[in-house]
């Protein structure tokens, strides 16, 4: 099995607040999680090929979401979409 840090960092980040999710007063971070990676598989394309979650996110904000993707194109899309 592969670690995260096996993938090189694809050169294209984008950077977006986490979508807001709340179950019983409380943001849920699983499902912030879970409705990024679903979109991002079904409008992108597949983790770690065309898309992958940034290292950024691990040392700065926890609200932000980092995104880094192997084309521009799908940079843009994703920060119409999340921005």
């Amino acid at each position: 099995m592969r670690a995260l840090w096996d993938f090189p960092e694809l050169p294209y980040r984008a950077v977006a607040p986490w979508p807001r999710i709340e179950r019983l007063g409380q943001l849920d971070w699983i499902e912030q999680v879970m409705t990024v990676e679903q979109w991002l598989e079904l409008h992108v394309g597949p983790h770690y090929a065309r898309w992958g979650w940034s290292m950024w996110t691990l040392h700065n904000q926890h609200d932000l979401c980092a995104v880094s993707f192997a084309r521009e194109q799908d940079t843009t899309l994703f920060l119409l979409r999340w921005a």
